[in-house]
């Protein structure tokens, strides 16, 4: 588990990170955000993964620019420079990561990385749905605003979870 500290204290101790942003945009701290590449530190990494209001999208651009903000972080830790130095990084966030990947696990993505130096590709999916507001259950009182999922979109999505456990995604 990484929650938005987690996220800051990572970046912190990694550097900065590079996103690709659909759009361009200013965060809930004014940051401005342009449509491509940006090179962002700790916080502006936070801004950019948190800002929902003002970027077209909304909550949906919010959840992509999220999975951004988590391929940049993948794509700085697979540098040989910080996989060489990893102990190190490990040390300095283990007390804000909560995982159940062992450090056996870890050592083998290592070398496995090390030794072929390939890229990582990333799949995504965004579910389609409705927005609306209604009551919840945490908020029984309260009618909050809320997403409506498409139930072929959620099927569509499960299968390329599926296909992709199986290993049967095409690269």
């Amino acid at each position: 588990k990484v929650n938005f500290t987690s996220l800051i204290t990572l970046i912190d101790v990694l550097g900065s990170i590079e996103v690709n942003s659909e759009h361009d945009f200013y965060g809930y701290n004014n940051t401005h955000f342009v449509k491509g590449m940006n090179t962002l530190n700790a916080e502006q990494a936070l801004e950019f993964s948190r800002t929902r209001k003002g970027v077209d999208g909304g909550d949906i651009t919010r959840g992509l620019n999220q999975l951004e903000v988590i391929k940049g972080i993948i794509n700085k830790m697979i540098q040989p420079s910080i996989l060489l130095n990893i102990n190190g990084v490990v040390n300095k966030v283990a007390s804000s990561v909560d995982t159940n990947f062992g450090s056996s696990n870890l050592s083998k993505l290592i070398s496995k990385q090390l030794n072929d130096g390939k890229s990582w590709n990333f799949e995504q999916g965004t579910m389609l749905g409705t927005p609306g507001y209604d009551y919840t259950l945490s908020y029984p009182n309260q009618s909050l605003y809320i997403y409506y999922p498409d139930v072929d979109s959620v099927q569509e999505i499960r299968q390329q979870i599926l296909d992709t456990i199986a290993g049967t995604v095409e690269e």
